[in-house]
């Protein structure tokens, strides 16, 4: 693209006409997808302050070619001019009552702040999974991105914020874990407190970035998460799961993703996982249930021979789990057949009552 071309291209950007505006990012969009793409720091800032305008512009025409055209441009400029915009979409993600730099006052009236923020979540969710990890754009984002999400996770007054931080969160240690080593420790440590939240959304999505943190974390962090897990899993409060369940569907999720690393810790949670089961803690739910038979087939199948001392206790625990049917729960005992004796009463009763009839039909 010549240094015309590209003047030209922004003057169409900032064009109060939405057809002006649409057709400059085409030509964009159509740019950037090509190698080679050139253009000094000047214009590379005015790209990036043009575009970063009209992913709030109020033709959602012209938005949704800007948030096709944001991934492309920021792996093509300088990498400061990468982190202005990031760093502008997180602020913008984290405050409500921010309309964002370059917006039309016309475009302020139109959109509400909770579009502002689904804007700025989904476009560094594009950018998250645009970069390249291992690249310095890469690390220099990341580097920018995480404590700002860190903090929006924590926040427990905006639900909406916290979930979207946490998705955030998991596409970059999705991809970008090994680039932010020196943050593991205070990342593992922050969620798991807000893997102890009142709404199970929340748990259930740090307990997600939890298991990405897992693949590539230090031993010792690693084996940090292994004693909470331990502890969660032994100490258990009788009126209250929470925790619980949260350890269960925490060591599902690690089973799962890098099981193998759970081998060395294995005394210390299936036994504990196994009373929890045996104890009919989990009779009343079926989800915790479930987690529970998910963690341990993730774990026989990726710790191999370290199981073997389990085995037997674990058949048992896998043929009871069978024979329960939550569509077909009755008060009674069961017999030998499997059948109710409350269920096989009334039916006994219901024959009686249909062979009276017969008879009466036929005198």
């Amino acid at each position: 693209m010549s240094r015309f071309t590209i003047h030209g291209t922004v003057d169409r950007m900032l064009s109060s006409d939405p057809d002006f505006r649409f057709m400059a990012l085409s030509d964009l969009h159509g740019e950037l997808q090509r190698d080679g793409f050139l253009a000094s720091s000047d214009e590379q800032r005015k790209l990036c302050s043009s575009l970063r305008g009209l992913l709030q512009d109020s033709s959602s025409e012209v938005q949704g070619l800007a948030m096709r055209c944001l991934p492309a441009l920021v792996t093509k400029v300088n990498p400061s001019f990468a982190c202005d915009i990031v760093d502008s979409l997180v602020k913008h993600l984290l405050d409500r009552s921010t309309v964002g730099v370059g917006q039309r006052s016309d475009d302020m009236s139109r959109l509400g702040a909770k579009s502002f923020r689904d804007v700025a979540s989904l476009g560094l969710k594009s950018i998250m999974i645009e970069l390249s990890p291992g690249k310095p754009v890469s690390q220099a984002i990341a580097g920018i991105l995480l404590p700002q999400l860190l903090n929006g996770a924590n926040r427990v007054d905006h639900d909406d914020v916290q979930l979207d931080c946490l998705e955030l969160l998991h596409e970059t240690l999705l991809r970008h874990s090994e680039s932010l080593m020196s943050a593991h420790d205070d990342i593992q440590k922050q969620l798991l407190m807000v893997s102890l939240a009142t709404r199970p959304m929340v748990r259930k999505r740090a307990i997600t970035c939890i298991s990405d943190l897992c693949v590539s974390c230090s031993r010792p962090i690693f084996d940090e998460i292994c004693a909470f897990l331990k502890d969660a899993l032994s100490r258990r409060a009788p009126k209250d799961m929470n925790q619980t369940r949260t350890a269960v569907l925490t060591l599902s999720a690690i089973a799962k993703t890098c099981g193998y690393r759970l081998a060395e810790h294995l005394p210390d949670l299936i036994v504990p996982l196994m009373n929890l089961f045996e104890e009919n803690e989990m009779k009343d739910d079926e989800e915790l249930m479930e987690n529970f038979l998910h963690a341990l087939d993730s774990l026989v199948s990726r710790c191999g021979h370290r199981m073997s001392p389990y085995i037997d206790r674990l058949v048992t625990l896998f043929l009871t789990a069978s024979t329960y049917d939550p569509n077909y729960a009755f008060a009674g005992e069961v017999d030998n057949d499997g059948v109710c004796d409350e269920y096989d009463a009334t039916m006994d009763y219901q024959d009686d009552e249909e062979e009276e009839e017969e008879e009466e039909d036929y005198s």
